[in-house]
């Protein structure tokens, strides 16, 4: 009796210590990781494909003659997802554009009631979920309120947020994977011609292994999927290819 007791705490004391191990592991993983490291590895896949392009159009034309955001274009059950469209799309063109051209949606919002345009501007947005389409009269009203000659939409087409547990012990999960996919599109219209100068559409996969509490951020998707995109504009104007026979 007594020697089973025995035998029966001695494999209660290594069960422990393998535990403990275990743990030992994953804290030196911290450790290799740096002060506040949250994952294990992070993997990331993006596709861009660019949809249209006007040749004469680039990069350098939103910092020379301005651009803000318009709201962002939601798929049915992302309503709640607008906000951090645009404040990403926005923080993320301050960046490529160095800070030059850039009209804060919020400001531009303010020019636009301040000129008395309110109730046009509604118009256009609702007319554009309907025939995705821009109105060009009060585009171009639009844009000499606000200061600027083009506008960029964010469009969120997909989003899924998972997460799965990738190694338990004894019913404690130490690590899982958090993974976000995503598809949206990006247009960038011109106030002056009322049409759209570039679209593109970027998928994104962004998958972290974690051993704490910490799920891959939102934002941090958001903001990868609209630097990749913005990268996809040249930064220079393209001439057309030559037509056969004009060489």
């Amino acid at each position: 009796m007594v020697g089973r007791l025995m035998r029966g705490q001695e494999r209660g004391r290594k069960l422990i210590v393998l535990l403990v191990g275990l743990l030992a592991g994953c804290a030196s993983t911290f450790g290799a990781l740096g002060t506040g490291a949250q994952g294990l590895g992070t993997q990331r896949t993006v596709t861009v494909r660019e949809l249209y392009r006007d040749p004469l159009f680039s990069r350098q034309d939103l910092q020379r003659q301005g651009v803000t955001c318009l709201p962002a274009r939601l798929s049915f059950g992302h309503e709640t997802y607008g906000h951090a469209l645009v404040q990403g799309l926005t923080d993320t063109l301050q960046a490529q554009l160095a800070g030059k051209g850039l009209i804060h949606p919020n400001l531009a919002a303010s020019h636009i009631n301040a000129v008395g345009l309110a109730q046009e501007y509604a118009t256009m947005l609702a007319a554009y979920d309907r025939t995705n389409i821009l109105e060009r009269k009060t585009l171009r009203k639009v844009g000499q309120a606000v200061g600027v000659e083009y506008f960029a939409v964010p469009i969120l087409l997909n989003l899924r947020e998972r997460e799965s547990t990738r190694l338990s012990v004894f019913g404690l999960r130490l690590a899982k994977t958090s993974r976000i996919t995503a598809r949206l599109q990006l247009q960038v219209w011109d106030a002056r011609s009322g049409g759209i100068v570039w679209e593109g559409l970027c998928d994104l996969t962004l998958a972290q292994e974690i051993v704490r509490e910490r799920p891959v951020q939102l934002e941090e998707a958001i903001r990868a999927t609209w630097e990749s995109l913005l990268q996809a504009i040249p930064p220079g104007s393209v001439p057309p290819a030559p037509v056969e026979g004009e060489r």
